[in-house]
């Protein structure tokens, strides 16, 4: 009598240990669900984007940027502002007249647009010790 497929898979099933019986050695564990809390590393990140921010909100939010690299010392800053929909970003357009507001021009030293005009790089003074 030739041995079918069916046969054989028969005997293999009876011959198979159920695996209940079996033990796991390496049990994986699932770590419990981690909250994620902002917190702050004393990281300061050089770089701001504005995108989707209105006017005031990028003004207060450039304002804070400037103030606290510029007391921590850092010498360069980006702040992408975006090119705007044909060029007419309307933070790309308003922020140079920003900076030529009194706090902006003490903590200023040079800037210059990089990326067609959607990134502006900015070198800070050195703040001055009293």
């Amino acid at each position: 009598m030739p041995v079918t497929d069916d046969s054989l898979w028969a005997e293999y099933a009876q011959s198979v240990q159920p695996l209940a019986q079996k033990k796991n050695l390496n049990p994986k564990t699932v770590p419990p669900r981690l909250k994620v809390r902002k917190t702050t590393t004393g990281i300061l990140l050089n770089t701001l984007d504005l995108h989707g921010k209105t006017l005031e909100e990028a003004y207060r939010l450039t304002k804070t940027f400037f103030d606290l690299h510029f007391k921590n010392g850092t010498k360069q800053i980006g702040i992408i502002t975006g090119k705007g929909l044909n060029g007419t970003g309307k933070i790309k357009n308003e922020i140079e007249l920003w900076f030529e507001t009194p706090f902006f021009k003490e903590k200023i030293n040079a800037y210059h647009w990089e990326n067609d005009g959607g990134v502006l790089s900015i070198r800070l003074k050195r703040q001055q010790k009293k």
